[in-house]
């Protein structure tokens, strides 16, 4: 679809490159052009369900939808280079074994990891983080995400919490979709590569939190100064 539309693309070893997250000041497409990558990014988005390696790059290009510039049809250029190389690649499913993950086993017969991790303010356009979760029942791939944060994270441990709040909300969900399809019991554990957004989120009780307080003061004194 993108070669019928814009020529001939060469492979490509990565999806995306650093520059994908820097701001893009090129030419608006034309409506013809723009109609052509809005078609193949909508198909990337589908193809991103089973294609766990894509999701950022399409989240990202996914972002430049309603205006597309000549930059991001370059960088969609990239990815499908790289789809291109790569037409091979799929999740493959084992036979699973119950009580048996990636990670850790148990006596339940199903077990659900689900992995959390972002980057930090990475984007250099508006500063928000990436949140990316992966869940996996009894080992295999379930469902991954790739997902911008809300808000502007003022710290690592802040990113990695609300990635790790966002992973968390999903795998509930899966495992209360699972408990109803099986009819059986699910242990649901959640990883992280944080030990400071692991220790706030095991905090008990009520407690100050440095950078969560000063930018709720931030954001007064903001709201205050409009008024």
């Amino acid at each position: 679809m993108f070669e019928k539309e814009f020529g001939k693309v060469r492979v490509q070893l990565i999806p995306c490159d650093g520059g994908i997250q820097t701001e893009d000041l090129s030419a608006e497409l034309p409506s013809d052009q723009a109609f052509g990558y809005r078609s193949v990014v909508g198909t990337c988005l589908y193809l991103a369900r089973d294609r766990p390696d894509l999701l950022f790059t399409v989240k990202e290009l996914s972002g430049a939808v309603a205006k597309p510039m000549f930059t991001a049809l370059q960088r969609l250029k990239k990815l499908v280079g790289y789809l291109k190389g790569t037409p091979d690649y799929c999740v493959v499913l084992d036979v699973p074994i119950g009580g048996q993950g990636r990670c850790r086993s148990s006596d339940k017969h199903l077990i659900l990891e689900s992995f959390s991790d972002s980057d930090w303010s990475s984007n250099q356009v508006h500063r928000r983080s990436t949140s990316c979760g992966v869940h996996l029942l009894n080992g295999s791939f379930l469902f991954g995400s790739s997902s911008i944060q809300r808000v502007v994270s003022l710290s690592s441990c802040e990113s990695e919490l609300h990635a790790m709040i966002s992973t968390l909300s999903d795998g509930i969900f899966l495992r209360r979709c699972l408990e109803f399809v099986f009819n059986a019991e699910v242990e649901h554990t959640m990883f992280t590569d944080s030990s400071s957004g692991r220790q706030l989120a095991l905090r008990q009780g009520t407690g100050k939190v440095k950078h969560l307080s000063g930018k709720f003061c931030g954001f007064k004194m903001q709201s205050e100064m409009e008024l």
